[in-house]
């Protein structure tokens, strides 16, 4: 009999599924979304039931619709620094130097082990998000140097 009442609960709340592709499609299943949250059905219920499949709906479309990008280590560390009121000058003692703070957050340099464990205790955060492999960003030349031969070097070696 158990069997049977699964059944036919699943039947109906099965009844009609939508297929959410805009946002006013959204609204309604949100809508009915917080209808069946206020009836506080029980889980084995046809609205218990439903409740689940709306949300697994509207999280597919908001998941499709609204990506949430996962930050680099360094993106971490600035938002991490930024909730907790942190200032760059705060990451010296840990990083070693104003100019590494600056590389660190502008992805030109890696961070060191020892960097990590000591960030993650100061930051709170997981040591999983700051061991993320991320690209690096090329550092950029010192004031007066250039990698680029000068017009005098060029003249020179033409001779």
């Amino acid at each position: 009999m158990a069997e049977n009442q699964t059944v036919l609960t699943t039947r109906f709340a099965l009844r009609v599924i939508p297929v959410v592709t805009n946002e006013t499609e959204h609204d309604a299943v949100l809508a009915e979304i917080v209808e069946l949250m206020n009836r506080e059905p029980a889980a084995n219920s046809a609205d218990g039931f439903r409740l689940r499949l709306m949300a697994r709906i509207s999280g597919e479309y908001e998941e499709e619709r609204w990506p949430i990008k996962t930050l680099s280590p360094p993106e971490m560390i600035s938002f991490a620094m930024e909730q907790q009121g942190h200032t760059r000058a705060d990451l010296v003692p840990i990083l070693g130097s104003s100019s590494r703070v600056s590389d660190v957050l502008n992805a030109r340099r890696t961070l060191t082990v020892a960097q990590i464990r000591d960030l993650t205790t100061f930051l709170k955060l997981p040591a999983e998000v700051l061991l993320r492999p991320y690209a690096l960003k090329p550092a950029i030349p010192a004031a007066g140097k250039t990698s680029a031969p000068s017009a005098k070097t060029r003249s020179k070696s033409r001779a």
